[in-house]
């Protein structure tokens, strides 16, 4: 079966509904990254927990090394795979 092809306006539209769910699911994800970033943060709690520097860089390192995949994926240079084990 034929692709039906779209008019000027259709395209324009999609185009739209496109760019509005990016802006809605960008604003969505990001803050939510964001509260968890915050979590991670209170982990820095000495009087709550106790941890090594070994434990500490290998966190920063790992949120490091995602935001510069998140970077390359944008860029269209690379896929996202993560998994963390302390």
């Amino acid at each position: 079966m034929a692709k039906k092809e779209l008019t000027k306006e259709q395209k324009e539209k999609h185009e739209k509904v496109k760019a509005d769910n990016f802006v809605r699911l960008a604003e969505m994800r990001v803050g939510k990254a964001l509260k968890v970033l915050d979590a991670v943060g209170n982990l820095a709690n000495k009087n709550t927990y106790n941890y090594t520097e070994a434990q500490t860089k290998k966190i920063v390192e790992t949120l490091g090394d995602n935001v510069e995949s998140v970077r390359l994926m944008f860029a269209g240079k690379k896929d996202l795979a993560s998994a963390f084990k302390l």
